[in-house]
């Protein structure tokens, strides 16, 4: 079920439009232009989706904690990401919120990259979950993240390598590459999440 994507456990399902079969159900013609994972298309992703359409959410997290705890030494970050491939359906999006609230509950840690608008407005508040919405401009991110307290937005700079993050009061938090990821205040730092996560840096800054 999980993908090992730097260092984390990632739930993928199949990248692109799903009129071709894909889980993007809310793509950008930018975010198809540049879409990496399409060039890696896995089967398995297919399988993972159509697993969480097709059971309830028991019986998904179940599955996942068991997988989760049996490789447990294969992670070097403690914590269950969303979406590494794909995206939340409208369909699925009720069953994942309560999943993820769920595995909260169990004391995991989670972090969520999704253009899912529901998804994103009301499972930001669940605890050690850090979910950040996609978009693709610096105008709407900051728009977006105004008013929002606890929430934030990610910009994918594909033409760069990189994301930006915004945070509380439009303020960036930081950009994030394979390799490197850097704060608000211009330090660098190897793009570790297990490291932010715990530094409370990047998309883990507190808003």
């Amino acid at each position: 079920m999980f993908v090992l994507d730097n260092g984390i456990p990632w739930i993928a399902f199949p990248p692109g439009v799903p009129q071709l079969g894909g889980s993007c159900e809310f793509a950008t013609r930018e975010c198809l232009q540049y879409c990496c994972v399409m060039l890696d298309f896995n089967p398995e992703m297919v399988k993972t989706e159509k697993f969480f359409m097709n059971n309830d959410e028991e019986t998904i997290m179940a599955a996942m904690l068991a997988e989760y705890y049996e490789n447990y030494n294969l992670w070097a970050t403690k914590m269950i990401g969303w979406f590494t491939s794909g995206d939340c359906r409208v369909e699925l999006t009720n069953k994942i919120l309560t999943i993820i609230e769920m595995l909260s509950v169990a004391g995991i840690k989670q972090m969520v990259f999704t253009r899912n608008f529901k998804l994103w407005e009301e499972g930001s508040h669940i605890k050690g979950c850090k979910i950040l919405l996609s978009v693709d401009s610096e105008r709407k991110a900051k728009r977006l993240v105004e008013d929002k307290v606890t929430r934030q937005v990610a910009v994918p700079r594909p033409h760069k390598g990189r994301i930006d993050i915004y945070g509380t009061k439009s303020k960036s938090t930081g950009s994030c590459s394979v390799t490197w990821m850097k704060t608000k205040k211009g330090e660098w730092y190897p793009a570790v999440c297990r490291d932010c996560s715990e530094g409370e840096r990047g998309c883990w800054e507190k808003q």
